[in-house]
C-alpha cells in the first residue's frame, strides 16, 4: 500500500514538472529557430531582442550558445554591423539596449568585439572571406588584397582582349588606398 501512494504521488508530482520542462524546450527550440533566421530577411531587431535585452526570452544554455556561435561568425558579425543601424524609435524602452548591439551580444557571449574581429581576422584568408579581410581587419586585409593584386591576371577592358598583366607594389597599394574608403 505504501508504495502505491508513493508512486501514484511520484506520478502526480512529474504530471506537474514534465509541462513545464515541455515548455522550456519549446521557448529553447524557439530561441535556437530565432538564431537560425538571423541574417536572412526576418525580423532582426525582434530576434535580437529576445538575447540581448534585460528581460530576455532567450536566456537558456542552448540557446545562448546557438546565438554565440553566430554572434563569432563572419555571418553573426556581418549581421550585427549592418543591421545595428536597424534601432528601434528613441522612445521604444529597449533602445539603450540595442544601440550597442554587437558589443552587448560579444558581452553575452563572454567577449569582445575586438576579440571576435581578431579572431575572424587570423581565419580570413583560410576561410575565403577576403571581402571581410579587406574591410575590417586593417593588418590582414591589406596583406590579402596586396598578395591578391600582385599576381598574374587577365586584364579584360578597352584594347586589353584577355591579356595577362601584372600590377606594380605601387598600383596595388594605391588601388588599395582608394577602395577600402568604400569597404
Amino acid at each position: 500500500m505504501n508504495t502505491f501512494k508513493l508512486t501514484s504521488s511520484l506520478l502526480v508530482l512529474l504530471s506537474f514538472i514534465t509541462p513545464t520542462h515541455a515548455i522550456a524546450d519549446e521557448q529553447s527550440q524557439d530561441c535556437i529557430n530565432q538564431v537560425k533566421l538571423m541574417g536572412s530577411e526576418s525580423s532582426y531587431n525582434f530576434n535580437i531582442r529576445n538575447f540581448i535585452v534585460p528581460k530576455a526570452e532567450c536566456k537558456d544554455k542552448q540557446s545562448v550558445q546557438a546565438f554565440c556561435a553566430f554572434v563569432q561568425s563572419y555571418d553573426g558579425y556581418k549581421t550585427l554591423a549592418e543591421d545595428a543601424a536597424l534601432l528601434p524609435d528613441k522612445d521604444d524602452p529597449d533602445y539603450a539596449n540595442m544601440v550597442h548591439v554587437r558589443d552587448r551580444a560579444a558581452k553575452l557571449c563572454g567577449t569582445t568585439t575586438d576579440a571576435i574581429r581578431a579572431n575572424l581576422c587570423s581565419k580570413a584568408d583560410a576561410s575565403q572571406q577576403l571581402k571581410f579581410a579587406y574591410a575590417e581587419c586593417l593588418i590582414e586585409g591589406k596583406q590579402l588584397y596586396m598578395r591578391e593584386c600582385l599576381k598574374p591576371h587577365r586584364f579584360i577592358g578597352e584594347g586589353m582582349n584577355g591579356k595577362m598583366v601584372q600590377s606594380t607594389e605601387a598600383e596595388c597599394a594605391k588601388q588599395y588606398e582608394s577602395r577600402s574608403k568604400s569597404w
